[in-house]
């Protein structure tokens, strides 16, 4: 039976009803479609011939690989835990001939539902009619392709999983993904060596798994992870970051119900086309009785006063979300890291303290992107544009090197101990070994209040204060990376950055180039700007 099918409404009355329409639909718009593509062909082809060459955020030493999508297998089941919890995860094993031996499987654990089940007949032209995740399918692809297995789990009290959040990265989760794991390499199609990839809440979880010490665990690939919650995302500066805390708050209620559909950004719209979180057993009442359990799930507050040390629900601080409490655990850890993150993201500093601690095993890549690597933003031109750069083949490259012990997998200047970052405006990667990097110089500026300067002697500040009247404040508009943690398909742009916004400090003229690895080239021409 077709997991799709499990779902209730899927009655032969709405198969009918739905294709009578769409097929009337279609009659009804094919002559208008046809002579919208009679136009709309030459213009894209009039546009790419006239527009600008846009900068690219690829690899130097990889070109993008365009490869006939695997042949695998998806199913659906429930892992039972060592307190009894059915924890629900996809199964992924390719069908290719030369992958019957035994083989390596790449685990990652889920906040927000492991796959989705859509209504007919949409699902029949998504991901070979088969469940499928927004932004996991193609890194699910390209692990398939290499021969990979994979298995992609709700974490408890989440998805189609039994159990209850009690805050995030609960302990308690950890302890399922080493259940999952032991499960893993008792399978017969298992060879022992398990690899975590997971990005966002699902790469700090892979991070916490590795301070478990599994021993079947080979390489880690945490992608835009958080290390510590209250800087790097809900209070930076010790200003409650309001935007992503209740965004993320509403989000989770919603699939935390199995909801999904209902989302306001569905505009009503998401039952026509979205079951929900796909099932794990041919049971309905598996589902909705693990649903049901859901309903005391931890939920995230936030408020101005928040600080570090604050108790919030489940009675436990932002602190207590800190990834510092597994600092040695992950010092004795032998597990090569890979930490995926881009200068558009909150996450970069994390990906340095998690490199900075074991930085022989670990390697970072720091991209021009957001949350989630979608988009690429070009400071400079002030163009956005969706990411050019195969993510997926990096990943697998560092996975093959690491689970297959494939010294061709990637470049000998990427296995471990580097850190490859992009500079904006020249748009060029480069290799470092330590942050910041070796040849780095250090510049302090500082405020010089009555004539609003920014200087580097301490002599020659003037004292002095800056009135400020925030009731004339105008928004700055635009999505910027606080934004583009959670709206990762808006596009990256900031509007009203200007004087009238802010109170704003001004050096003296640069006498040479200055390059800041994460903002932009300098010139001479060019003025260093802060905002206070």
């Amino acid at each position: 039976m077709n997991m799709h099918e499990v779902y209730p409404r899927n009655t032969l009355i709405w198969k009918v009803a739905t294709g009578t329409v769409l097929f009337g639909s279609a009659v009804l718009l094919f002559p208008l479609l046809l002579c919208a593509l009679v136009v709309y062909i030459p213009y894209k082809k009039i546009k790419a011939a006239l527009a600008r060459p846009q900068p690219s955020d690829r690899f130097d030493y990889q070109a993008s690989n365009v490869t006939t999508p695997p042949l695998y297998t998806m199913t659906s089941q429930y892992i039972t835990t060592t307190d009894g919890t059915r924890i629900a995860i996809d199964l992924y094993l390719p069908t290719d001939s030369i992958c019957a031996s035994p083989r390596a499987c790449i685990l990652t654990q889920t906040r927000y539902f492991r796959s989705i089940s859509l209504r007919w007949p949409w699902r029949l032209l998504a991901n070979q009619g088969r469940p499928f995740s927004f932004l996991h399918t193609r890194y699910y692809e390209g692990m398939l392709g290499a021969g990979y297995a994979v298995v992609a789990m709700d974490i408890r009290g989440t998805g189609a999983s039994f159990g209850t959040v009690l805050h995030p990265w609960h302990v308690l989760e950890r302890q399922d993904s080493v259940d999952v794991i032991d499960w893993i390499t008792r399978q017969p199609w298992s060879n022992g060596r398990v690899g975590l990839w997971g990005m966002s809440y699902e790469a700090t979880a892979a991070y916490l798994t590795v301070s478990t010490h599994h021993p079947a665990i080979k390489a880690c690939v945490p992608m835009y992870m958080f290390y510590d919650m209250y800087s790097d995302i809900a209070s930076p500066g010790g200003i409650a970051q309001h935007f992503f805390t209740l965004k993320w708050a509403e989000l989770t209620a919603y699939l935390d119900r199995n909801a999904m559909s209902d989302l306001p950004a569905m505009m009503g719209l998401g039952r026509l086309f979205f079951q929900g979180v796909t099932p794990a057993s041919r049971d309905w009442d598996d589902l909705v009785c693990a649903v049901a359990e859901h309903e005391t799930n931890w939920k995230a507050e936030i408020h101005p006063s928040l600080n570090r040390d604050s108790h919030t629900n489940g009675n436990i601080t932002p602190g207590d979300l800190s990834l510092s409490h597994v600092r040695h655990a992950m010092e004795m850890s032998t597990v090569p890291m890979l930490y995926y993150t881009g200068w558009y993201d909150q996450t970069v500093r994390s990906s340095l303290q998690g490199f900075s601690l074991v930085p022989q095993r670990s390697q970072v890549v720091i991209g021009p992107w957001n949350h989630s690597g979608v988009q690429f933003y070009n400071p400079v031109t002030q163009i956005h544009q969706r990411s050019a750069c195969d993510h997926v083949n990096r990943v697998v490259s560092f996975f093959r090197h690491h689970l297959n012990d494939d010294v061709t997998a990637c470049s000998a200047a990427t296995f471990t101990g580097s850190i490859e970052y992009f500079t904006l405006g020249d748009n060029t990667w480069r290799v470092a070994t330590s942050w910041p990097p070796p040849h780095a110089t250090r510049h302090d500026f500082f405020l010089s209040m009555n004539d609003r300067a920014l200087v580097t002697d301490v002599r020659a500040i003037q004292p002095g204060s800056c009135t400020w009247n925030v009731e004339y404040q105008r928004d700055l508009g635009g999505v910027s990376r606080w934004q583009a943690t959670i709206d990762v398909y808006e596009p990256m742009q900031y509007h009203g950055w200007h004087a009238a916004n802010h109170v704003v400090f001004t050096s003296l003229p640069f006498d040479h180039s200055v390059t800041r690895a994460n903002v932009e080239r300098h010139t001479p021409r060019k003025m260093a700007r802060a905002a206070a």
